[in-house]
């Protein structure tokens, strides 16, 4: 009798477990849609370096040491961008491509949200961190920035 027992505890176990794995299968975003993701990202970098640096030219930082590490931030996440994309084209991986772009990410997230920049720098930012939350997802990697409250 007890052993009856254990056995269907088991095949319970068992059974749970199998469809625990499928609807994690099923709920992760496929390889082309990913490498879709990451390209909007990665297009999506270029433009928004430039209105942030633009923006940085009329902030309370212009013409600081300051100013010149913001769109250092900002080139480092363009090209992090890049890499990140090319490293999943090529090799199906890229978690510490993404790692590393979404630190530099957060570097951006606190200075987007401390200068006044103007709100179209904003908008593009959050279009950014939106589709690199969906990225990061994918990959595991955790966002600090994203538990400040707020935060999409």
């Amino acid at each position: 009798m007890v052993r009856r027992c254990l056995g269907y505890a088991a095949m319970v176990t068992l059974l749970l477990s199998a469809f625990a794995a499928t609807a994690r299968a099923q709920s992760r975003i496929d390889d082309k849609d990913l490498a879709r993701l990451m390209q909007n990202v990665k297009d999506d970098a270029q433009p928004f370096r430039k209105s942030f640096a633009s923006a940085l030219k009329k902030s309370t930082i212009r013409g600081t040491s300051r100013e010149k590490d913001a769109r250092g931030l900002a080139d480092t996440f363009e090209k992090q961008s890049k890499q990140a994309l090319e490293s999943f084209q090529h090799k199906r991986k890229a978690e510490d491509q993404v790692a590393a772009m979404v630190d530099t990410a957060g570097q951006i997230d606190s200075l987007v949200n401390q200068l006044s920049l103007n709100p179209a720098v904003g908008t593009q930012w959050e279009k950014l961190r939106t589709e690199l939350h969906q990225v990061a997802a994918a990959f595991n990697v955790p966002e600090s920035y994203q538990a400040r409250p707020g935060a999409a």
